[in-house]
């Protein structure tokens, strides 16, 4: 089977030829044009007020969310890049938690916490540390807050084999941390029936079946 071939009128660079290869590597992708994933078969549904506006996803309460037509799948590598504007104020969040994304082990797949093991690539917790929760709380020693992280700001959590790796604004943050990672994801921004959404608005969403490297 062939698929997707390319034909340029230039020399491609190493580098063009590397991102060609990241390119084939994304699992889903949201731009917010629509709640379509770009990609692959992933589409969102919204819930609890959560709606594209002006090519973003705004979550203006604290219970917004999206959540895919099927979970996300993950393996023993992936990289999830996501943009958002303006954390929300954590001491205003339900248990002052902020999370972007989720998983449970319960079956059912609605935007709901299923009440069993929770897991979150990229959450705000205790002292302000962006983390992960795989049945406890992992901080990574680096803190944002509605303060600090006003504005638009870009996160990539990188998993690799039970390390994850977190870069903001393109630059590596915090300690490297152990991760022991569900196989999927099931929501963005807050579950329906908590108040947990990380932030006011999320863009540009991309989950990959790879661990990219810094460059």
């Amino acid at each position: 089977m062939v698929d997707d071939v390319r034909i340029y009128s230039i020399a491609l660079s190493a580098q063009e030829v590397a991102d060609l290869y990241t390119e084939t590597t994304l699992v889903a992708h949201y731009t917010f044009d629509d709640l379509a994933d770009g990609v692959g078969s992933y589409d969102l549904t919204a819930f609890n007020s959560a709606a594209v506006s002006g090519g973003t996803l705004d979550l203006p309460s604290f219970n917004s969310g999206v959540y895919p037509s099927s979970v996300i799948p993950l393996g023993n590598q992936y990289t999830l890049s996501f943009w958002f504007k303006d954390l929300k104020d954590r001491t205003q969040a339900q248990v002052n938690w902020l999370m972007f994304d989720g998983h449970h082990s319960a079956g059912h797949h609605d935007g709901t916490f299923g009440g069993q093991t929770g897991n979150y690539i990229a959450s705000v917790y205790t002292n302000d540390e962006l983390g992960c929760w795989d049945g406890s709380w992992k901080g990574s020693g680096y803190t944002m807050t509605n303060t600090s992280h006003s504005g638009w700001h870009h996160v990539v959590a990188v998993y690799d084999n039970g390390t994850l790796t977190y870069y903001v604004d393109g630059v590596q943050v915090g300690n490297p941390l152990s991760y022991t990672s569900a196989d999927s994801i099931k929501v963005f921004g807050s579950w329906s029936g908590h108040n947990y959404a990380g932030a006011d608005e999320m863009d540009n969403i991309r989950v990959y079946e790879m661990a990219l490297d810094a460059s």
